[in-house]
């Protein structure tokens, strides 16, 4: 039985402002999905047991209400071998943390350390599970040599741990595991316009402007397509990066609107008024599931991706499929979409019949914490709940306690 939790991510969130948003009941109106942390709070709640929350936020900040208590942990900046170094140094700061905690139990985000160095966790104790959000390599593309021995070491501990995985890629992997979908509002997704078929079409991109995610292969595509179909065709690009301006340059003369980040209110409106989404992850991107191509489905827009990204095996039924790294193919997939509305059709109803498991706690993070942690006889409280539930003991919480 779970008495005492620790959760570890090097993700920059804001376990703090989270905490208090979750004592107080509140959630944003454009607040897209249920964060992890959310969703493990609430399962620590059903158990009365008392939580610690660790992030890479740069503030650093502290805070303890008794119950819950947060540490934001920022890794030091390194390159090289010193990167190294600071990998297993943060391993060490962690492990200290959740020593001092006394907790039994340690849920430990891929990306937060070494896979390897997560079995430090094991050999003091605790029970550990490493929750992936990432693969371990690109969706059929194993590496080789060095990388590959690497992995190896990896995976063996990944698999005596038996970790939380966001997609059945992440499992087959690793050789062991079990799947949660990342759960999202309703509420957010029910305020988006229907799609239609139009002229011009128009293809949305939301994510990071960063090289590995595709962003800047976008204006190749426009290209190949105002030369094959003028005017058939527009783009709409939101999200940062360190690409930004490398996109700008190349999309200067295309029908391409580069938007750089965009809120999530506005985002109903731009969403509103695409046909289709696109998610052109290159072949050195380990991508873990793709929350941008399950926000596609859950908008009711056909999804134009390749098979590096592994959210392909459970949304296919609504996508339309290119080869990797290359941006003509690309291309003539959103080209089959646009210069035919009956197919075009058949891939936006497909939507409407993927999106359960994405509204359903059931097949959420908490519910596969409690299938994993507690015993079988116990039945699952998060099992049959709406996912926009407030939890049954915020109410008793006194804020600021």
């Amino acid at each position: 039985m779970v008495k005492r939790l620790f959760y570890a991510t090097a993700a920059p969130a804001d376990f703090h402002t989270e905490h208090q948003n979750w004592l107080s009941g509140h959630v944003s109106g454009t607040e897209v999905s249920l964060t992890f942390s959310r969703q493990i709070e609430d399962f620590t709640a059903e158990l009365g047991i008392p939580a610690m929350f660790v992030s890479g936020h740069p503030n650093g900040i502290k805070s303890n209400d008794g119950d819950v208590r947060v540490e934001h942990v920022p890794k030091p900046s390194a390159s090289g071998v010193q990167w190294y170094i600071e990998e297993v140094r943060h391993a060490f700061r962690l492990l200290k943390l959740a020593r001092q905690f006394g907790a039994d139990t340690a849920l430990i985000d891929s990306g937060t350390t070494f896979y390897f160095a997560m079995a430090l966790f094991r050999l003091f104790g605790m029970r550990t599970v490493p929750i992936l959000h990432n693969a371990l390599y690109p969706a059929g593309r194993p590496p080789r040599g060095l990388k590959g021995a690497l992995l190896g070491i990896d995976r063996l501990s990944l698999k005596a741990a038996n970790p939380l995985c966001v997609s059945p890629e992440c499992v087959r992997q690793v050789g062991s595991g079990s799947v949660f979908y990342a759960q999202f509002r309703r509420e957010y997704f029910a305020r988006i316009a229907p799609a239609s078929h139009v002229r011009p079409f128009n293809v949305l991109y939301v994510g990071r402007i960063v090289r590995d995610k595709g962003p800047l292969d976008i204006p190749a595509m426009a290209r190949h397509l105002e030369n094959k179909a003028p005017g058939l065709v527009t783009w709409t690009i939101c999200g940062d990066g360190p690409d930004l301006d490398a996109l700008k340059m190349l999309s200067a003369g295309l029908p391409i609107e580069v938007m750089g980040w965009t809120s999530p209110e506005r985002q109903i409106e731009v969403r509103s008024r695409c046909q289709a989404v696109i998610v052109p992850t290159q072949g050195s991107c380990a991508e873990g599931m793709s929350m941008a191509g399950i926000e596609a489905i859950l908008s009711g827009r056909p999804l134009i991706l390749n098979p590096i990204v592994p959210a392909l095996e459970v949304l296919r039924s609504a996508c339309e499929v290119a080869e990797p790294d290359d941006p003509v193919s690309h291309a003539e997939a959103v080209f089959r979409l646009a210069a035919d509305p009956d197919y075009w059709a058949a891939k936006r109803d497909a939507c409407a019949e993927l999106e359960a498991r994405f509204y359903d706690p059931g097949h959420g993070l908490s519910a596969a914490l409690w299938t994993r942690l507690l015993p079988e006889t116990l039945r699952n409280p998060f099992d049959g709940h709406d996912a926009e539930r407030t939890h049954p003991l915020v109410a008793t919480v006194p804020q600021g306690s």
